[in-house]
Order: structure tokens, then C-alpha cells, then sequence
């Protein structure tokens, strides 16, 4: 258990959340950086390598393909001699004149031949007329051989030049032998034949072995086919290259990684012949380096990172104590003591946080405290309203007892405006029902209007128009009368004519009720007028926070804004008559239907 609650401490810390994310990152970065070192480093090394490599087989291949074009000389100044033409025309069965015509070929070009190229093992001359000679160096030709037998002039139909081949030779006296054949045919006039050399291995494979790439590296020599002419391992020679090799030796030189291995290949043409000059060298001979630079890559990583985190817990621990200093400050405010404040210390975002989190507990106390004030108003407000309901039911009664009184002494008027008083008070006394019809509403207005129309007499008319699709509209109490109301205080015995009022109510796109109320007084003053526009658009375009006791215009308007406050075309609009005889003001508010009787919000 105390393991589990460790690990959830740790979880819940973020001291050690900041470190784990930070040792991440500067782990990424870190590992980041390595592999690319390391990976640029491996590149580097096995391009030089590559070049190194290129640079041997270069020389090498310089010195290969100089050791062969000597022998092409030589080889062309045996077949263009005037004893070789001589020997050519020797005719079939004159052996006498054939031995005399080979000694001179022998005393005066293969004895120097044998003398610069004691690798030479034999020369054949041979004569499609069936003539045959053999010259040998250092072992004799079986007594048998025959040059017809080997069918070099079927491989040689359709080429110029000398003829190449590598092969285990069996045609030598109780040995089998390595040999490199050159043949080239010879044509005098009508006179035709062939020469051959048989040219021991072991001086090629010195020159390859006398490249030294690596402890364990190889070169060889493969023709075009990929059969190996010349091989550290004689046992190799005439063999296949291996066909992972032999597709990737593509162009004139080149390089590659073997990887079912691990090996590194160059290779590069031989221009005599066409062959190929092949090393091979394993990849860890040249990778030691990088494999140091690897490890030692690691270990820097490794001590960087340990250094780094605790560098980061030191930093961390710095700023995570002032966070847990405010989270023990937090933790006596749940229990309600809001006394207590955090420390600030320092100038950075930190001690910006403790500053606002105490500024925070200065308000909310100031607002516990504010509460609780309106708490004893609230007792007050409804103490006093219930007083205020005692009051109205005295009155109602009061009213009622004036109405049968009017009523037996038949004053008409009296009972009327005593009747319409009643129903005014009873309709804007019931607390409950702020939301009512439109049609309620409009009845509130011409009780109103009636008592009015008794006091005043002509003085006063008005007439009432609303569309039967808005009577069961729902509607906020008492906004229509306050307005009426105001255009009867400002235009009554004012110019001498009669005061008028028209109230139309109508539907506007099947979305809003418009109430629409005119009068034909004074009409408003420009600077009223500007004043009154200026205060509504200040509710239209800011933040609701107005509130007055006066019932007015501006209160109506604020009323209409609270309650719709989703709907931003909801409000009054005052202006003047077009014909500018009056006033105009209309009610604005969306069109809804259901029961009334409910809280404004």
C-alpha cells in the first residue's frame, strides 16, 4: 500500500511530471543527435573506404592491364614475323621444312619471349592444314594433345582479335595446372592458322595478392560471365561468382554492401580485357572506428542525461516549492478560511499567480460578505411584500365597498373607474405571473385607458388594433402601459388639442410581435430623443448591467433585454411621427406561445 500511494504521489507531483517531460525531450534530442553522428560517421568511413579501396585497385588494375598488353605485344610480334609466314606455307607432310621454319620462330622470338616471361608455359602453332608445333618452358605437353581437340576455332568464329580463357589445364605432363590461354588466329594470303600461349596464373594472382585491403580482405579477377580467372584460393578459379555479387556489378566501377555478409565489394573494369578487378572486404575492418565513435557516443549520452536531470530537478525544485506553498494556502480555503495568503515571492509568472490568487480571496470574502447583506434584504424585500399583500387586500376590499356604494347611489362613472382600478391592481400585484398574454396585457392597458378617458373626457381617445395571431402571444407584464402612460403625462393640456393614442399589435415574419404606439402630442425633443437613442444603444451594444426603480422607457427597454437575451433585435425603438405630429415608439419582442405565469430570467 505505501508502494501503491508512493507511485500515486509521484503521479500527482508535478515536479517529477516537469522531469520525466524534460528528461524526454533531452533524451530525443540527445539519441537524436547520436544517431546522426554515428550514421554520418559510418557514411564517411565506408566513403573513404570506398575511395581508399578505388584508389589500390586503380594502381593495381594499371599494373594488370600493363602486364597483359605486353603480352598482346609479344603475341603480335610472333604472328607477324616473316618465319611465322614462312612456317604458314609449309605444306602438310613436309616436316623437314616445318622444323626448320618453327626453330627460327623459336631462336629468334619465343627464347626472348620465355626469357621476359618466364611464366609462359607453352606456345602452339598451329596450321589449318593439319601442321602442329609445340614449344614448352618449364613442363612438356602430353603426347597426346592435340590443339584441334579444344575447338578454339568454333570459340573463336565471329571474333577479332585474341581470345581469352581461364581454365584447369589437364594437357601438361602429370600435373593439372591453372592456365590463362591467349590464341589468335594468323592469316597469310591463302595460308591460315592459329597461335597459342598457355600462360601460368601465379604472377596474376601475386598481383592480387599484393593488394592489401584489410587483415582478412580478398581480390580476384572474374571475366565478363562471372567465372573467377584469378583467385587468392586456387581452388576458386574457374568457379562463379556468387549471384548477390555477380548482379550488382554494374558500369565500370563501382561499390556496394553485401549484406547477407556484412561486406564491403569494390570492383572496377580491367580495359584489356573486360574483366573485373574484385576486393572484398568485411565491414568490421573498416568499422572499428565507428564502432569506437558509437560507444563512446553512448556513454556521453548516457552521463549528459544524468547530469541533465539533475540539473532539472534542482531548477524544478526551485519553483515547485512555491507551487506546493500555494497549494496548502488552496487547501485551508475548502475549509472556509479565507484569512490565510500565499506568500509572493520573486517577479516571475509564479509570484503573478500568488498575487492574483490572493486578489481572488480578497474578492471572494468581499462577495461572502455582500451575500449575506443580500441575504437580510432578500428577508426584508419579502417581509415588506407581505405587508404589501396585507395592503392590497384592504384596498381590493376598500375598492369593492366604494363600487356598491357607487352602484346604489347609480354614479355609473364612479363604479367604472372603481371597477377598472381593481382589475389594474390585481393584475400588477400577483408576483407570480410575470409572463402573460398579449391579449392580457392589451386588457391591462384599456383598463388603464378607461380611467383616463372618465377623468379627462374628449381630452383624450384612443383606439386598439391587434391581430388574432398575437393574442395568445406570450408577452413580459406591464411594457405596453408604462409607455402610454408616459405619452398621456407629456401631451395632456399641452397644445389644446385632444390627445390621441393608436396601439397596434401585430405579427412581423412569423417571428416577432410588434407593438406599435403613436400619439399625436409634442412628440419627443431633439435632445430627448438623442438622449433616450443613446441609452438604448448603449444596452444593445454592452454588456446588461443597467437597472433603475423608475418605470420608463429606458426600463422597459432594459426589461425586454434581460428577459431575450438571446435575441438581439428584442427592445424598444423611440423616434417621432413622419409627419411630425407625435411620438413613436415600438416594442419589439419574439413571437412565442405557451402558458404564462412564468420567471423572468
Amino acid at each position: 500500500m505505501a508502494r501503491i500511494r508512493l507511485i500515486e504521489n509521484i503521479n500527482r507531483s508535478i515536479k517529477w511530471k516537469l522531469v520525466a517531460m524534460i528528461s524526454v525531450v533531452l533524451l530525443a534530442i540527445l539519441l537524436s543527435v547520436a544517431y546522426f553522428t554515428y550514421y554520418k560517421t559510418t557514411e564517411t568511413i565506408e566513403k573513404d573506404a570506398a575511395e581508399f579501396s578505388n584508389q589500390i585497385l586503380h594502381q593495381v588494375n594499371l599494373n594488370l592491364n600493363r602486364y597483359l598488353l605486353n603480352y598482346q605485344q609479344d603475341f603480335l610480334a610472333i604472328a607477324t614475323n616473316s618465319a611465322t609466314e614462312r612456317w604458314l606455307a609449309v605444306r602438310k607432310g613436309d616436316d623437314l621444312s616445318s622444323y626448320i621454319a618453327f626453330q627460327e620462330i623459336v631462336n629468334n622470338y619465343l627464347q626472348v619471349l620465355i626469357y621476359q616471361h618466364p611464366e609462359v608455359l607453352s606456345v602452339t602453332f598451329y596450321n589449318v592444314n593439319g601442321n602442329e608445333m609445340h614449344f614448352t618452358n618449364r613442363y612438356g605437353l602430353d603426347v597426346d594433345y592435340q590443339f584441334g581437340d579444344e575447338k578454339y576455332m568454333e570459340k573463336m568464329e565471329g571474333q577479332g582479335g585474341i581470345y581469352f580463357d581461364v581454365t584447369f589445364s589437364d594437357n601438361y605432363i602429370n600435373r593439372r595446372l591453372p592456365v590463362m590461354t591467349m590464341v589468335k588466329k594468323v592469316t597469310y594470303g591463302s595460308n591460315t592458322g592459329y597461335i597459342k600461349l598457355d600462360i601460368d596464373l601465379q604472377p596474376a594472382v601475386e598481383i592480387v595478392n599484393g593488394i592489401e585491403l584489410g587483415d582478412t580482405g580478398i581480390t580476384m579477377i572474374s571475366d565478363t560471365n562471372g567465372k573467377i580467372i584469378a583467385h587468392p584460393d586456387l581452388q576458386r578459379v574457374t568457379s562463379k561468382l556468387e549471384n548477390d555479387i555477380l548482379d550488382r556489378l554494374q558500369g565500370d566501377s563501382g561499390s556496394f554492401i553485401r549484406e547477407s555478409s556484412s561486406e564491403i565489394v569494390i570492383y572496377q573494369i580491367v580495359p584489356f580485357t573486360k574483366w573485373r578487378l574484385i576486393s572484398i572486404i568485411p565491414y568490421y575492418e573498416f568499422a572499428e572506428s565507428v564502432f569506437h565513435i558509437r560507444d563512446i557516443t553512448l556513454i556521453t549520452v548516457f552521463i549528459g542525461l544524468l547530469l541533465s536531470i539533475v540539473m532539472i530537478v534542482l531548477i524544478s525544485s526551485s519553483f515547485t516549492k512555491r507551487i506546493g506553498e500555494m497549494k496548502m494556502a488552496m487547501s485551508q480555503s475548502k475549509t472556509g478560511n479565507f484569512k490565510d495568503r500565499v506568500k509572493v515571492k520573486g517577479k516571475d509568472e509564479l509570484a503573478d499567480l500568488a498575487l492574483t490568487y490572493n486578489m481572488m480571496l480578497d474578492y471572494l470574502e468581499d462577495s461572502i460578505n455582500k451575500l449575506a447583506e443580500s441575504k437580510i434584504q432578500q428577508q426584508e424585500a419579502t417581509l415588506s411584500a407581505l405587508q404589501s399583500q396585507i395592503d392590497s387586500h384592504f384596498l381590493y376590499n376598500s375598492l369593492e365597498t366604494i363600487n356598491s356604494m357607487a352602484n346604489l347611489a347609480e354614479q355609473k362613472e364612479i363604479e367604472q373607474i372603481t371597477l377598472a382600478l381593481s382589475k389594474m391592481l390585481r393584475y400588477i400585484s400577483d408576483y407570480k405571473s410575470t409572463i402573460v398574454t398579449v391579449e392580457d396585457e392589451l386588457a391591462h392597458l384599456e383598463h388603464y385607458l378607461q380611467i383616463h378617458r372618465i377623468r379627462f373626457g374628449r381630452k383624450i381617445s384612443y383606439c386598439l388594433h391587434i391581430e388574432e395571431t398575437c393574442k395568445p402571444a406570450l408577452s413580459l407584464k406591464a411594457i405596453i402601459q408604462p409607455i402610454v402612460e408616459n405619452s398621456i403625462k407629456h401631451n395632456i393640456d399641452v397644445n389644446g388639442e385632444p390627445l390621441h393614442i393608436d396601439v397596434s399589435v401585430k405579427e412581423i415574419d412569423g417571428r416577432f410581435v410588434s407593438v406599435e404606439i403613436t400619439d399625436n402630442g409634442l412628440g419627443f425633443a431633439e435632445q430627448k430623443l438623442a438622449e433616450l437613442q443613446q441609452k438604448i444603444n448603449e444596452l444593445n451594444t454592452g454588456t446588461v448591467e443597467y437597472h433603475s426603480k423608475r418605470i420608463g422607457l429606458i426600463n422597459v427597454h432594459y426589461r425586454l433585454k434581460v428577459y431575450y437575451i438571446s435575441e438581439p433585435s428584442a427592445g424598444l425603438s423611440v423616434g417621432n411621427r413622419g409627419d411630425g405630429a407625435g411620438a413613436k415608439v415600438t416594442v419589439l419582442f419574439p413571437l412565442r406561445y405557451g402558458h404564462g405565469g412564468g420567471q423572468l430570467v
